[in-house]
């Protein structure tokens, strides 16, 4: 049950090899030397390190197919769940426990006619006790909503990485994980099912 994880555990695709141990030492050192925190050391060093891979599609072969270190090592994101893997992977290995959220657009689910999926990747740390949102790249969301540039998203599930996340359905988090590699068919799944 999603209640019984400490959020500090590798997953499939968010493994705690020497690659990411040595960044998250390399980073946390930085974060010491400039008196600022890990996750904002780690949300720059995304930010400046990587560049966008040109022309991936969700049926590109590396889509949710490659690991954090494998990410790090290519220095090229194909987006958002890329980032958070990085994102994931790091934090846990500094000792940051971090949650997977998978999110849809509220209004791809409420408006059939917007084409393909829409959707975005956030994390959840806990800070004191508390579990706050965090986009990644921009830091903390105000008022604890899902909400980037100015697009709200509705929680589908929360996990360890998109191999192994608690779907959120009815109000509650799914005793068993699932496998959200294949997200094209589970949004449409989710958006069906929204009135």
């Amino acid at each position: 049950m999603i209640e019984d994880l400490t959020f500090l555990e590798e997953g499939k695709f968010t493994q705690h090899d020497r690659i990411v141990k040595n960044l998250a030492e390399k980073l946390q050192e930085k974060a010491k030397r400039e008196n600022i925190t890990i996750r904002r050391v780690l949300s720059q060093y995304i930010s400046r390190e990587f560049t966008s891979q040109k022309g991936y599609t969700a049926t590109s072969p590396d889509f949710r197919n490659r690991t954090a270190s494998q990410i790090i090592k290519s220095k090229e994101i194909m987006g958002c769940t890329d980032i958070a893997l990085i994102f994931l992977a790091v934090a846990r290995a500094a000792g940051i426990p971090s949650r997977y959220v998978e999110t849809l657009q509220k209004s791809w689910l409420t408006d059939k006619t917007i084409p393909g999926v829409r959707g975005h990747i956030f994390v959840d740390i806990q800070q004191n006790g508390i579990w706050k949102v965090y986009e990644p790249l921009t830091g903390f969301c105000r008022q604890n909503d899902y909400i980037f540039l100015g697009r709200e998203y509705q929680v589908i599930g929360k996990g360890i990485d998109f191999s192994q996340v608690y779907e959120f359905k009815n109000g509650i988090f799914q005793p068993e994980p699932s496998d959200f590699t294949d997200i094209i068919n589970i949004a449409q799944r989710v958006r069906e099912e929204t009135q």
